[in-house]
């Protein structure tokens, strides 16, 4: 065997030397001289009071990833600054693990660092001793340079790291100037670099004061939608600590269900300038657990140096921007902002509609006035014309001396721009009349203003030089529109062919002379336009028209602002040729008013033309969905008027509403057990954010076709809620064109789980119209009646296997009593687990000896099926299949053993208690610990007890939680002063239930402990004392509740909702 000397030797010639590999030599060599059973390497954080694990051998690593292992962090961390020492009565107890001998050795490293060689015996094992110590020391000095040589190398990996860093932000850079692909990307390559769970990047809203969400990995999204106010408080503390680090100790459940099971520690970094905070990275728990170091820290500094200059450039975009929105509409404004600069300035022929002003007589009115009257009535006359422009979705191209030239579908191309150019120089002649009545007041000079319209194909984009550039149209359509101006009569409107074309049906006009225009060959016709003619005149026209001008009125109809409010066009949906009832569909899809989808269904259920169907079908998917409102209504019905404005106010007429995140309140308000308890929301999540930019149902949608499969799920989840008919056609779609088993079965969970009749409607039209899918259209023509459930046997029987899964959601909930014998042939044939956990629940309510015989010959087939069966064996409570429980508990399967665990609580068998109580002496799995809490509530015994009241004392809050519940359960007073104490517990669950408890047990002083919840800072607080409230059926609890109708925080709003619609609350 080596000596000391010997040992040390082998790696001060080794330049090379990796951490692990000295630990495990280390620990092969100290095995031999003093047997421990663990060797332990701890360090003291870079930027907080904490010991961190650095390495150890394989017991030290096991024992590592236990929950439980803070403990001995903690005490590690006390003897970074103490002499070298043998602790003997260890009081850290960790489940399984009871330390009996300890020896500490502190090792002081360069940079004011500390270190710590924890070897470790538990009982009935070596008792370390004063001579094993001084085996210690001898090593020290030694070990210390050791440890110090491979951080000194790992310094110059760290080097290498930045520079690396900064070569990928350089490429990102360079690669787009979008701002939205930067920040998603960097968020990319933060995670790659720094290896932490959760990352998200908050700007700063000035308008609003409040953090937003700008970009995030799939786990900062989902865990802001769960904790906005914990990011947000992160986020203003920045402001005056600049960045910092926090540990958690992961002793905080704050994440449950959002993107994280526990909370360990948290970076926060502000990126500001001028003063003031335009943003903050935020993330979260290091890989394994560990700190974020000071190479974090500076890792992190050089992201937000990159983040300082791209905001930079954004800001100043958005100046010119904001500018430029001065000339144009807010829609064009909004998307220059999100055009890439290139695309904006690129020059492209399309057709569009110029429109030129000019004041008539403005020569001579100048000469003879004032000069400051001449500019106070010139400026008056921009701002006035200029306002009507943007208001017509028109762009203001430069001002000609007294002139305008504007522009209708540059850069924004749309639809019916000549229509938009003629109704805006309707509004500019009628507001030059007011505003000559202003002039007439104020006793100056009346002016009145020509104008030509013309539409054509016109080269768009920027010209000039690189000191001056120009946005513009320039072509002949230009310069004709330009002479046509020349040509109006003083306060007229003249228009050319092609403009009057497309809208001389619906105008009031006198057809002019033929002009020789300035430069053209041939004479142009033109025509002075007085005004739209009425909705009147126009059902007039229509009845008695020819064709061709009755499709031209129904084009206008739909194209013309003016007839935006008028349903003339849905009254020829149903009458006259294809080719006009064709032209009507189009133009009640023009209106976009969502009144408009019913009619358009009972269109296409009436008629058999497919040239009309697919135009109808087309029509309603683009008119616009009202994501939210629909469903806040929907979730308000049977809420009192006054809490529903409250509610009102706090959401959609807020300043600071974020439809978003209200969106994802409200799905979550109608999940099911089963998606609460999966990824759903996360996905959702990350389609939301992903694509903040544009409408939500667009976002959704844009998933069915390019997402993921796990995203194509989360979307048809979402679409399936918001249940309105634009998205059938997208459905079917999606449900054609692919194969995926899991997009499939959630596509037929959405269809079995609708109820909007609309919907229904063209699901069945879109599905009959395929032999393929008869009897899917023979379903969902069956939902449409009161039908009951022996109707739907031959979909059971015949359809294809999501058909079926489709209808089993259905019926979930109905009385399936006539068809059992379907249900039971489906446990016992059916080759599919997921179609057969569906029969299950649809048998619910069905007596015992139906059904518990077939299902224990299902046992053993699947872990999901025997889950279901435990479960399905204890809510019916059959004691005579205890031994088959029984046989469940010493399964490995963690879930399993909760199912069964549940079970035998609720069957009560005499010999249940000693094997619950049992497997608690031996669980190492939280989860399974907490089960068993919640099911000694049945034993009313002094071992259940015992044991309950011990659990007060766990460090993991939903132990705590569920033994507090079976407790009070039991009528356990002898446990109040222990539960008393838990009042002011930090876990929600806890603290809830510490409060229902006292309140049961006669403390009515309580309450308060509840009011003090309903006004914490935490979410998760205020969401748990409602439930608390809801339960404990106090008189005042309703006036607590309907206090949050107003909270900040969505799911909170949602919940006090559900809470004051229910019934009489129950009391405990």
């Amino acid at each position: 065997m080596l000596n000391t000397k010997q040992f040390v030797q082998q790696f001060k010639t080794h330049d090379q030397i990796q951490r692990s590999f000295f630990f495990d030599k280390l620990n092969t060599y100290l095995e031999k001289l003093l047997n421990p059973q663990y060797l332990f390497y701890f360090e003291q954080e870079d930027l907080l009071d904490e010991a961190r694990f650095i390495e150890g051998n394989a017991e030290a690593k096991r024992l590592e990833k236990d929950q439980y292992f803070y403990y001995f962090k903690d005490l590690a961390f006390h003897y970074f600054d103490k002499e070298p020492t043998i602790l003997n009565e260890v009081s850290i107890t960790i489940p399984g693990t009871i330390f009996h001998s300890v020896m500490f050795v502190p090792l002081q490293l360069s940079d004011h660092r500390k270190g710590v060689l924890i070897l470790a015996n538990p009982e009935n094992q070596k008792v370390f001793t004063n001579k094993d110590i001084q085996v210690l020391l001898a090593l020290k000095e030694d070990c210390r340079e050791i440890i110090e040589r491979i951080r000194l190398r790992k310094q110059l990996s760290r080097a290498n790291m930045e520079i690396e860093l900064i070569n990928r932000i350089n490429q990102i850079v360079h690669t787009s100037n979008v701002t939205e692909f930067f920040f998603q990307k960097l968020i990319d390559i933060t995670q790659d670099t720094l290896d932490c769970k959760a990352i998200i990047f908050l700007t700063y809203e000035f308008d609003r004061q409040i953090y937003v969400l700008e970009a995030g990995n799939v786990a900062g999204r989902d865990f802001w939608i769960g904790q906005t106010e914990f990011f947000r408080s992160l986020a203003q503390d920045s402001e005056f600590r600049g960045i910092f680090c926090e540990s958690y100790g992961g002793k905080h459940f704050k994440g449950e269900k959002y993107g994280l099971d526990r909370l360990e520690t948290a970076l926060v970094a502000p990126v500001d300038f001028y003063g003031q905070s335009r943003g903050v990275f935020i993330l979260l728990n290091k890989a394994e657990q560990t700190n974020f170091t000071q190479l974090d820290i500076k890792l992190v500094q050089i992201i937000c140096g990159y983040t300082k200059a791209i905001l930079f450039r954004d800001l100043e975009k958005q100046k010119l921007v904001s500018l430029f929105k001065k000339f144009v509409s807010d829609d064009i404004g909004e998307n220059l902002l999100h055009t890439r600069s290139q695309d904006l300035f690129l020059e492209q022929k399309q057709e569009i509609t110029i429109l030129f002003m000019d004041l008539n007589g403005f020569t001579a009115f100048a000469e003879s006035s004032e000069p400051d009257q001449v500019t106070q009535q010139l400026n008056l006359y921009f701002d006035e014309m200029t306002k009507l422009i943007v208001k017509y979705g028109g762009t203001l191209d430069k001002y000609l001396g007294d002139g305008i030239m504007a522009l209708f579908g540059a850069p924004n191309k749309v639809f019916n721009h000549a229509e938009l150019a003629v109704e805006c120089a309707f509004a500019m002649q009628e507001r030059m009349s007011s505003i000559n009545e202003t002039w007439a007041r104020d006793n100056l000079e009346p002016l009145s203003a020509s104008i030509g319209i013309n539409t054509g194909e016109a080269m768009v984009g920027t010209v000039g030089c690189d000191q001056f550039m120009d946005f513009t149209a320039i072509g002949d359509s230009v310069n004709v529109a330009s002479r046509l101006s020349d040509e109006a009569r003083n306060g007229s409107i003249l228009i050319g062919d092609t403009t009057w074309k497309s809208m001389k049906d619906v105008l009031v006009y006198k057809r002019m002379a033929t002009v020789k225009l300035k430069g053209k060959r041939l004479e142009m016709q033109t025509y002075e336009v007085h005004s739209l003619k009425s909705i009147d005149q126009l059902k007039n026209d229509i009845k008695t028209a020819e064709e061709s001008n009755q499709i031209s009125i129904l084009n206008a109809l739909g194209r013309c602002l003016t007839y935006r409010p008028y349903d003339l066009s849905l009254e020829y949906v149903n009458q006259g040729s294809l080719k006009i009832r064709q032209t009507a569909i189009k133009a009640v899809g023009h209106l976009n008013k969502a009144k408009h989808v019913e009619p358009l269904i009972q269109a296409l259920n009436s008629d058999n033309q497919p040239q009309i169907q697919n135009i109808i079908l087309d029509t309603i998917c683009k008119i616009d969905i009202d994501v939210i409102r629909p469903m806040l209504d929907r979730s308000l019905k049977g809420l009192s008027k006054s809490y529903q404005r409250t509610v009102l106010q706090a959401t959609i007429e807020s300043r600071t509403c974020e439809d978003r995140r209200l969106l994802l309140a409200l799905i979550k308000s109608l999940q099911d057990k089963e998606e609460s308890s999966s990824t759903l929301i996360a996905d959702l999540t990350n389609i939301l954010y992903q694509d903040d930019g544009i409408k939500i149902t667009t976002s959704l949608l844009n998933q069915l076709q390019r997402g993921s499969n796990k995203l194509k799920i989360a979307a048809i989840n979402a679409l399936s809620k918001i249940a309105a008919p634009q998205i059938a056609v997208p459905l079917m779609e999606s449900f054609q064109n692919n194969s995926d088993p899991n997009v499939l079965l959630q596509f037929s969970k959405a269809i079995g789980n609708l109820t909007d009749p609309r919907t229904l409607q063209v699901l069945s039209h879109l599905f009959g119209n395929s032999k393929k899918y008869v009897t899917w259209d023979e379903f969902l023509k069956l939902r449409q009646t009161d039908s009951s459930s022996s109707s739907f046997t031959n979909v059971l029987v015949n359809g294809d296997i999501y058909l079926k899964y489709s209808c089993l959601y259905y019926l979930l909930g109905k009385d399936n009593f006539e068809i059992k014998e379907l249900l039971l042939d489906i446990l016992d044939s059916s080759s599919n687990v997921n179609l057969k956990l569906l029969a299950i629940k649809c048998m619910s309510k069905l007596p015992n000896d139906i059904i518990l015989t077939k299902l224990c010959e299902q046992y053993g087939q699947s872990d999901k099926l025997d889950q279901v069966i435990l479960s399905e064996i204890g809510f019916r409570k059959s004691t005579k299949h205890t031994d088959l429980v029984l046989s469940a508990i010493s399964k490995d399967n963690p879930m399993i053993q909760i199912q069964a665990i549940s079970a035998l609580g609720k069957l009560g068998h005499p010999n249940s208690l000693q094997v619950i109580i049992d497997i608690l002496k031996k669980a190492q799995n939280a989860n399974v610990t907490a089960t068993v809490m919640q099911q000694l509530g049945s034993f009313d015994n002094p071992l259940s007890t015992e044991a309950l009241i011990q659990a007060l004392y766990s460090p993991i809050g939903r132990i705590r939680a569920n033994a507090i519940e079976s407790l009070m359960k039991l009528g356990k007073t002898e446990a109040l002063s222990r539960i008393e104490r838990l009042l002011s517990d930090d876990n929600n669950r806890v603290r809830a239930n510490a409060a229902l408890a006292c309140l049961k047990f006669g403390k009515k002083r309580a309450f308060k402990s509840l009011v003090d919840m309903s006004q914490s800072p935490n979410k998760w607080m205020r969401l748990s004392c409602l439930w608390a409230l809801h339960v404990s059926g106090i008189t005042e609890s309703r006036k607590v509740i309907a206090g949050l109708l107003n909270d900040p925080d969505y799911d909170v709003i949602m919940a006090s909702v559900n809470f004051l619609k229910k019934n009489k609350s129950q009391r405990i």
